[in-house]
């Protein structure tokens, strides 16, 4: 059971990350917007509370919640928290900390960070986490009166990142390596990324080869991330040209761009697969 709600909550992390969605949600909360970006300078947001159920009230707290992406792109709670992710948690602060929601009913979360003196250039980044609980039932008892009981049913929290930027700061990445893998009977591409800069990078990675004598994509991630602190991750691309019978391969590097917008390649590699 533990081993499902890691999943859970680990999938719900990935798609906070993701530029299609507008909501996060977890058994009845739903969260707008799903990331939270506050620019050199900014230093106040918001986030929407939805409870979707139309029947059950829901009670929830806001806390921050410390995670770090590892070299695999999970994000894991680290076993020890370093003084720029301290640092990141203290400047933050929620308003209120914790509400009730009637049925369909929502509430603005207002978000405020308090940068200190000479905060150093750089991105700093914590989570915002909601936790709900289902309902709360009260109960009678036999205690030689009345007695008030509470059931709470727990439910796993949701969490977004607060990404906090101070200074004009950027990123670069780079491709590495590029390796055919098979995992779980199905081809895939390992594609090591490097970041440098003081920013996350944000690129998407797609893969061209001959298919019956027709270059095409052969393979994509649209979005690859690689969050501050980390300078080198792994990505595994699954092939969906099955077709594909191996040979060389162009392995485009593109700026991730909103909807809407063309892509820019940022670097092309050669390999011979």
């Amino acid at each position: 059971m533990k081993k499902y709600l890691l999943w859970v909550f680990t999938c719900l992390l990935l798609l906070s990350f993701s530029a299609g969605a507008s909501f996060a949600e977890m058994k009845g909360i739903m969260l707008s917007p799903l990331r939270v970006v506050l620019e050199d300078g900014k230093n106040y947001a918001t986030v929407t509370v939805l409870n979707q159920s139309p029947n059950e009230p829901v009670i929830y707290s806001v806390r921050t919640r410390l995670l770090r992406m590892n070299e695999n792109g999970d994000m894991k709670k680290p076993l020890k928290t370093t003084k720029r992710e301290a640092l990141a948690q203290a400047m933050v602060r929620f308003s209120p900390k914790k509400a009730s929601l009637k049925p369909g009913g929502k509430q603005i979360v207002r978000i405020a960070v308090r940068r200190p003196p000479n905060l150093p250039d750089g991105e700093y980044y914590t989570y915002m986490n909601v936790t709900p609980t289902a309902k709360e039932e009260i109960k009678s008892g036999q205690t030689g009166g009345e007695t008030v009981g509470m059931s709470v049913d727990m439910l796993v929290g949701v969490s977004i990142p607060i990404i906090i930027k101070q200074g004009n700061i950027s990123s670069s990445a780079k491709i590495l390596s590029v390796e055919p893998e098979i995992i779980d009977k199905m081809k895939s591409f390992k594609v090591k990324i490097a970041r440098t800069g003081k920013a996350s990078s944000y690129v998407g990675i797609y893969i061209f080869g001959k298919v019956n004598g027709e270059e095409k994509v052969i393979a994509a991630a649209k979005r690859v991330v690689t969050l501050v602190p980390l300078k080198e991750r792994f990505k595994n691309i699954p092939l969906y040209e099955k077709d594909f019978k191996g040979g060389p391969i162009r392995v485009e590097l593109r700026e991730f761009q909103e909807r809407g917008t063309e892509p820019k390649i940022i670097e092309v590699y050669e390999y011979n697969i």
